[in-house]
């Protein structure tokens, strides 16, 4: 479940609510994706943190298909955060086989 986008003090926070399926930890029942930091301000999320964060999720032995899923959702969600003037740039903007390999 993703809960409405909330103005704070005139910058935007992402909250984000997730469940964890048996065995999987920071995945929800309806297949939303991972987050790197839920409640984390949209315009702090760097590139360095989505790559940090595809990393961990293989760390946890979650597969390529399943993160690269879960990224592209995430990559269009901060697309509408630039297309509504919060962020620049979309720190999700990256191949990821450049930073995991492939199962």
């Amino acid at each position: 479940m993703i809960q409405d986008v909330i103005p704070v003090d005139s910058r935007q926070m992402v909250r984000v609510s997730y469940f964890s399926r048996p065995g999987e930890i920071g995945h929800d029942y309806k297949g939303l994706p991972r987050v790197p930091h839920p409640a984390l301000p949209i315009d702090s999320v760097k590139l360095s943190d989505a790559k940090e964060w595809a990393l961990r999720m293989k760390e946890k032995g979650i597969s390529y298909k399943t993160i690269s899923n879960d990224k592209r959702s995430l990559k269009a969600a901060f697309y509408t955060a630039i297309q509504d003037d919060c962020i620049r740039k979309n720190p999700f903007d990256f191949q990821l086989n450049t930073v995991i390999e492939d199962d």
